[in-house]
């Protein structure tokens, strides 16, 4: 056994060099993997919105539930072959509700909520019990752009709680039917669209 103060031999140097090398490769693959695991998860989880499904929350609280929403300007919207849609009749529909105090507008960034109101008054809350998700394009843009000075940087996810029987109305109408698209007016009633 060689002494730690003994000269190390060059093969002895090139193989620890070596071993030091691997390290490093192998901790550089793990932070890639990492990233390319979250962003596959991301992507999966934009995949399914639109959907009314539940889908787990994005918060600390076990009890809370998200759902997904889709909103749009226009009405009258495709529905997917099999399944729902819901959707806002028109951004005019949402800005009342949110103006009237029936519906809370959330932004998300990992675990931290803000409630945002008609004037893009922002304000920390505490995660909701249950909500339904928003594609970021259907928020009005006002909305976006102040929500975007205060918390910059990451991705922020968009949600919307509904008035108790606007959520009964949803529940109802897909209990008897396929498929279609629900929209929800400036008076919080659900239709489906076409009836």
């Amino acid at each position: 056994m060689r002494p730690p103060w003994a000269p190390q031999s060059r093969d002895e140097a090139e193989l620890e060099a070596l071993q030091t090398d691997v390290m490093r490769f192998l901790a550089i693959l793990g932070l890639c993997l990492a990233a390319i695991f979250s962003l596959v998860q991301g992507a999966a989880q934009e995949q399914v919105i639109g959907q009314v499904d539940p889908v787990p929350a994005p918060a600390e609280s076990a009890a809370a539930e998200t759902q997904q929403l889709v909103t749009t300007a226009p009405p009258g919207r495709p529905a997917t072959e099999q399944g729902f849609t819901l959707e806002f009749a028109s951004v005019e529909s949402l800005e009342t509700l949110l103006r009237n105090e029936r519906i809370t507008l959330y932004a998300n960034q990992g675990n931290q909520f803000w409630s945002v109101d008609s004037s893009g008054q922002v304000e920390v809350v505490d995660a909701p019990g249950s909500y339904y998700q928003m594609q970021a394009e259907t928020v009005p843009g006002h909305l976006l752009e102040r929500i975007g000075g205060i918390i910059p940087g990451a991705a922020t996810i968009w949600g919307v709680s509904l008035p108790p029987e606007a959520v009964s109305k949803i529940e109802q109408l897909t209990s008897s039917r396929n498929g279609g698209s629900l929209l929800i007016g400036a008076d919080a009633a659900v239709t489906l669209a076409g009836d």
